[in-house]
């Protein structure tokens, strides 16, 4: 039977539970240059919850399945007319596990009809990220959001790295980190017997969070119920990273000086390890530029500027800023991909 004519080249961010897909057509594959998630025709996020018993791969794999075939019904096409699907997942940063995941995929009935299948870790894209297709600046990427990690690219292709150490070890200014300090401080209060109403700004935001009823007033029935909570979001730092919104405006938008204190402390790591990444790669010679990923500093403007702030005091400038779509990123790879082998 003939092929069907190829159509589409998809790019897929994907996590353990939230994978979100974009893609383009192959007629517009060579004149178009994504920059922003407005230029791309088709996409869509899916944030399904894992079944019981089922590992972050087997979510993952689910999720991918599903995106690719919603955009295919999008776009009035069915998965043989996929030129390219290139996938950008966070722990897929060597190679056996790149070679697992395109296995994985084609080996799904489904799947086996889309042309070529690529797969590399969810830094890349934000390292290789361009505004401009026949630019060849280079970049130190800043990736802040559930975790963090600061990595560029060296001529040669080597990857330079800071951070990146995981919930325990690192994760510097991340949403977690932000969330794991609220959570410690409503632990203290509670261990002093303090009312909710007499407490620091910290505690009462992340018992807002957790629940609108413990703003104001924690009865010693409330405590227990308090404390599963608790318990439950130290053991969850994706559900737990959703409070840093939360944080970040008490730092910026209330001006609570312990919080910003406490943010300007992370951020001060993040920039050490910027500037570390910037020497290793030589990058003190030549002009670079900052590419900001991730969901918590793509989306707040203070925790920007005040990275930026701190950048500037410790000798760390970049010729330029700019903030990437990690979906975006990757399509940008697919289509240099593309372009490359076509």
């Amino acid at each position: 039977m003939q092929k069907s004519k190829e159509k589409l080249i998809l790019a897929v961010d994907g996590g353990g539970s939230k994978t979100t897909i974009v893609g383009i057509e192959l007629t517009h594959a060579q004149t178009q240059w994504p920059t922003a998630v407005a230029d791309c025709k088709f996409r869509c996020t899916l944030d399904a919850p894992s079944a019981a018993g089922e590992s972050v791969w087997q979510v993952g794999h689910r999720n991918v399945v599903r995106a690719v075939e919603h955009i295919c019904q999008s776009a009035n096409a069915n998965i043989s007319q996929i030129r390219l699907l290139y996938l950008a997942l966070s722990g897929a940063g060597r190679a056996t596990d790149q070679a697992r995941v395109v296995d994985s995929i084609r080996a799904h009935p489904s799947m086996s009809a889309i042309s070529e299948v690529v797969a590399a870790g969810d830094i890349d894209p934000i390292i290789h990220f361009q505004p401009d297709p026949e630019s060849h600046q280079s970049t130190i990427a800043v990736i802040v959001g559930t975790g963090s990690i600061v990595a560029t690219s060296t001529r040669d292709g080597h990857v330079v790295r800071a951070g990146g150490w995981g919930p325990i070890l690192g994760d510097e200014a991340s949403g977690w980190s932000l969330a794991r300090r609220a959570l410690q401080q409503l632990c203290a209060t509670l261990d002093s017997d303090i009312d909710m109403e007499s407490a620091d700004p910290m505690s009462r935001a992340c018992c807002k969070f957790i629940s609108s009823r413990f703003a104001e007033s924690v009865s010693r029935e409330d405590r227990m119920i308090l404390s599963s909570e608790i318990i439950r979001l130290a053991n969850d730092r994706h559900a737990a990273a959703r409070m840093a919104p939360s944080i970040l405006d008490l730092a910026y938008a209330e001006n609570d000086p312990e919080t910003h204190a406490f943010v300007s402390d992370q951020l001060t790591r993040l920039v050490r390890q910027i500037r570390l990444v910037m020497l290793r790669s030589r990058l003190d010679e030549t002009p670079w530029i900052l590419v900001l990923s991730g969901g918590l500093i793509s989306n707040h403007l203070g925790l920007q500027q005040h990275l930026l702030d701190l950048c500037h005091v410790c000798n760390v400038t970049p010729l330029g800023v700019v903030v990437a779509s990690p979906t975006v990123a990757a399509l940008q790879m697919a289509v240099r991909h593309f372009r490359r082998v076509n």
